[in-house]
Formats: C-alpha cells, sequence, structure tokens
C-alpha cells in the first residue's frame, strides 16, 4: 500500500505501513505505486505566503569613521533593503556621523562599504529625545494584513544579538499589531544588570497583566541571546556569526516563543484578547542607547490547502474506490 502524505500542500508517496504523528493532513489510499506515478503531475508544492521580508542589504552605506559603514534610518533607506513590505520611521534620526554615538546607530555592514550583509542596529540615537517606549519608533508594514487562524499558522522571525553589553539599564520592544492597533504579541529586550550577564541576555515578553515574564535558564547557553564581547556600546560592530534566530508563531489567539528552533514559552494568550490579525510591527525604546541588531526579518503564514489540493486528492480517492 501506499501512503499520500499531504504537507504543507505538498504530496509526497511513503512506502510505509504506518502514518507518522504529524500536524499535517494525512490521507491513505490503497493504490497501486504506479498509479501515484501516473499522478506526478497533480503533485502540489507551495510555500508560505511571504507577508514581508527584510535582510537590509539593499541599503547603501558610507564610511561613518572607525572603519565601520552604515546608513541613516530613513524609510527610503530601509525600504531599499526590503524585499516584500514597507517601513515607517515615526521618529528622525541623524544621520550617522563620525565621532558620534550616532554613528554606530543606523543599516550597519560588518565593515567594508561593499558589504553583503548588512543588519538595523536598533536603539538609534534619536538626538536626545526618547518615546519612553509607549510610542513606536518605527513600524514594519505588511505588505497585507493577515488573519489569525488555528489552520493558518503565522510566524515572526528574524535573526538577533544584544548590542549593549555594557550593563546599563535600557530596553526595547517589538510588538505585533492589528489594524485596529490592538497588541498580539509584546518582546522585551531589557539590557539591565551587569554587563553580557546571563540575566541581561535573556529574552522578555510582556502578558495580558502587563507584566513581562522572563524566558530561559540563565546557567543554559541555548535559552540565551548571544552579545557582542566589547563591553563599550559605541565600539560595538554588526558580527552576524552570533546572531540567533527568534520565532514568534501565532496562531488564532495565542502564541509561541521560539529561539533557534527550540521552544522558550508556549500558548501564551494575545495581550489583546480581542486582536484579530497581523498588520505591522512596531519598534519601541526607553532610550536613546538601546542597542541590538536585527536581521533577515520575515513574516510568514502557512495557506491552507488549496482547492486544486483537494481535487487531486478526490481524484485519488475515485481512483482507489475504481481498483
Amino acid at each position: 500500500m501506499v501512503i499520500l502524505l499531504i504537507k504543507n500542500q505538498e504530496i509526497q508517496t511513503k512506502n510505509h505501513q504506518e502514518i507518522m504523528q504529524t500536524k499535517s493532513i494525512r490521507i491513505v489510499a490503497a493504490i497501486p505505486s504506479a498509479a501515484v506515478v501516473a499522478l506526478a503531475p497533480l503533485q502540489i508544492a507551495t510555500a508560505a505566503n511571504v507577508l514581508f521580508q527584510a535582510d537590509f542589504n539593499g541599503t547603501p552605506v558610507s564610511d561613518v569613521g572607525n572603519g565601520l559603514y552604515a546608513a541613516q534610518i530613513t524609510a527610503a533607506n530601509l525600504d531599499a533593503g526590503t524585499a516584500v513590505g514597507s517601513w515607517t520611521v515615526h521618529v528622525p534620526q541623524d544621520a550617522p556621523a563620525a565621532g558620534t554615538a550616532r554613528a554606530q546607530r543606523g543599516i550597519q555592514g560588518v565593515g567594508a562599504a561593499d558589504v553583503e550583509n548588512k543588519a538595523l542596529r536598533f536603539g538609534i540615537n534619536l538626538a536626545g529625545q526618547s518615546t519612553g517606549g509607549a510610542d513606536p519608533i518605527l513600524s514594519a508594514n505588511l505588505a497585507t494584513s493577515a488573519s489569525v487562524s488555528t489552520t493558518m499558522p503565522m510566524t515572526v522571525g528574524f535573526d538577533y544579538a544584544n548590542g549593549s553589553p555594557d550593563g546599563g539599564n535600557r530596553t526595547f520592544f517589538l510588538r505585533g499589531l492589528d489594524s485596529s492597533e490592538r497588541i498580539l504579541f509584546e518582546l522585551a529586550f531589557k539590557h539591565t544588570g551587569a554587563g553580557g550577564s546571563a540575566e541581561q541576555r535573556q529574552l522578555h515578553y510582556r502578558d495580558g497583566s502587563s507584566q513581562f515574564v522572563s524566558l530561559g535558564n540563565t546557567g543554559d547557553e541555548s535559552t540565551l541571546v548571544n552579545t557582542t564581547q566589547s563591553g563599550n556600546v559605541e565600539a560595538a560592530t554588526y558580527d552576524p556569526d552570533i546572531m540567533k534566530r527568534v520565532e514568534v508563531v501565532i496562531g488564532s489567539s495565542a502564541f509561541d516563543i521560539l529561539l533557534d528552533g527550540s521552544m522558550l514559552a508556549g500558548d501564551i494568550a494575545f495581550q489583546d484578547v480581542d486582536a484579530d490579525g497581523l498588520t505591522k510591527l512596531d519598534f519601541a525604546s526607553t532610550n536613546q542607547w538601546t542597542g541590538g541588531w536585527f536581521d533577515n526579518m520575515e513574516v510568514t503564514q502557512i495557506p491552507e490547502p488549496s482547492a486544486a489540493a483537494l481535487l487531486a486528492l478526490g481524484g485519488l480517492a475515485l481512483l482507489s474506490r475504481r481498483r
């Protein structure tokens, strides 16, 4: 017997007597292998819908001194490094300038004018201003709003590393909001405590009672984000090798948080329980000195099985009955 497994809308064959446990749609048809070969043209492999995607590599950078190449955080510069979606800058940033703190805040390269790998050094210098964490500094706007659904999970993913290991007290936030500004999730990157300490490298989220919950085990490096080895915030430069992948997987009313593919926390209720979709990601900061790197930002959603996939399955069922 041939087992046809539809996984993420891809028809695969398993010459196996048991169906493996999976969250994918499973259908068993007692049909000859030759029939499956004949149906090969009907194979469907639909990828996840990409709603937002930015790696910042397309942003042109210039020499801002001390071997650092960076670009001012503007909507145009952010959009130049964004393949899907767009940006809004709510609080303008002064242009990076040699010998100033804001040289370290921007769209930052590794260290050459033509560097291909760039990242967003968040915690921009805001000319001495701060929103105090309440109002957004930047917004990443999805190409299209996405409805939340148990059968169509959404993933917000990005590479991240702590860029402020000096022990200062500073926090910045990443929020997922729907079209009515209701909050699905809010992550906090709290750079507090001893510089580079395990406590400083924990991820946090805000729960429904507006309290921050710390994640990870301070004795387990696999549950903590990495930080630059420099204790000087201004001397810290982008190092892609220390980045870790953070993912927020969103269902119909709750979300999970993963770090490098491992679960840190699961089934967390939306901060606003009536939030019903994802439209944008907001960044906010408690002060102008906060620093952290973001790269390879992406929002994707797995679509429900298409009509074509269901028709193909119906054809297989009929073929099985005729045999």
